[in-house]
């Protein structure tokens, strides 16, 4: 299949709106603008559930072929980026085996995703055929209660009742983020993608000003509740239809440089997330600066330049290792 370009651009939008997630400071920053970042970890999922979904696995070989593939090109790198944290944490006196545990899970830092989308690999066939042919709308239903179900439970058990469940235990699981792979998948059953925007319009609107009531709510009661919760994945449902079409591809297409440089981002995207963490606590908290937005900038910027001082370093067959 051809490369579109395009998906490298939602990927750069994605990336860069993760890293202005991690740079936002509950408290300091505006609640209405951090809401509209809640659809980059969808956004990706979907990307991944829409390309994955033109996989042909007509048989067990190819089954096996494709994980055997997959699975090691996103596990080794979160491995790799995981070892620094490893360390400190163990220098710190933290138990080995809780430590070790966590390692092997990807429950360091963010690498929650990386746990969550290789789960997605393993399950991917079950996936096709419970949305192909007329069980495409019960298949999409059933993956959204899933997902709805669990993030209220989140909302509840994190949020409401404050038990402070690690982000692996939530955000890792299959059914938290179930419904935008399932979503992508649907999508790339037909790739043309040139249904009717006016519904996703519609759908992102009211997630959107659902998110911001119910954030501010959560906010003024029991002081956080800017992530995960319901009403953000309904806003995140209609972003991603809406940032899938080929009505709003064309319109997008026109922008030029930006439209450039966004893709160029995309290209970088893996790296980005495995890497702009350690840049934002090591680095950009550390200074003198105020504005989120000279935050987000600077942790983006360090990480890409690192990004390309390894892969000049570094001979080519090492850059799979460290996703680069």
């Amino acid at each position: 299949m051809k490369r579109n370009t395009y998906f490298d651009f939602l990927r750069g939008f994605a990336i860069m709106m993760v890293v202005g997630i991690h740079t936002y400071t509950l408290g300091e920053d505006s609640t209405v603008v951090r809401q509209m970042l809640n659809t980059a970890v969808p956004l990706f999922i979907a990307i991944s559930g829409y390309f994955l979904s033109q996989k042909k696995m007509e048989n067990k070989d190819d089954y096996r072929s494709f994980l055997k593939k997959q699975l090691p090109k996103v596990y080794l790198p979160v491995l790799v980026w995981s070892l620094p944290l490893y360390a400190l944490t163990l220098y710190s006196g933290s138990s080995i085996i809780k430590q070790t545990i966590l390692l092997l899970i990807c429950g360091l830092s963010i690498y929650y995703f990386v746990a969550f989308i290789m789960q997605c690999y393993v399950v991917l066939p079950v996936i096709n055929n419970c949305i192909s042919g007329n069980k495409r709308r019960g298949g999409v239903i059933v993956s959204c209660l899933i997902s709805f179900a669990w993030t209220a439970g989140v909302e509840y058990m994190n949020t409401i009742q404050g038990k402070g469940i690690p982000l692996i235990l939530y955000a890792g699981p299959l059914p938290c983020w179930l419904m935008f792979f399932v979503l992508g998948v649907m999508i790339g059953h037909k790739p043309e993608r040139n249904y009717s925007i006016i519904l996703p319009i519609a759908i992102t609107i009211l997630g959107f000003v659902l998110s911001v009531i119910e954030s501010e709510y959560l906010l003024d009661h029991y002081g956080k509740g800017v992530g995960i919760k319901p009403s953000s994945f309904i806003y995140s449902a209609g972003m991603i239809f809406l940032m899938f079409s080929s009505k709003l591809e064309n319109l997008i297409r026109r922008t030029g440089a930006i439209y450039r440089f966004i893709i160029w981002i995309g290209s970088l995207s893996f790296g980005i997330y495995l890497i702009h963490c350690y840049f934002i606590s090591f680095c950009v908290r550390r200074l003198p600066i105020d504005s989120w937005l000279l935050q987000w900038s600077l942790a983006l910027f360090l990480t890409v330049v690192f990004i390309l001082i390894i892969r000049k370093l570094l001979p080519t067959k090492y850059h799979k290792y460290l996703g680069i």
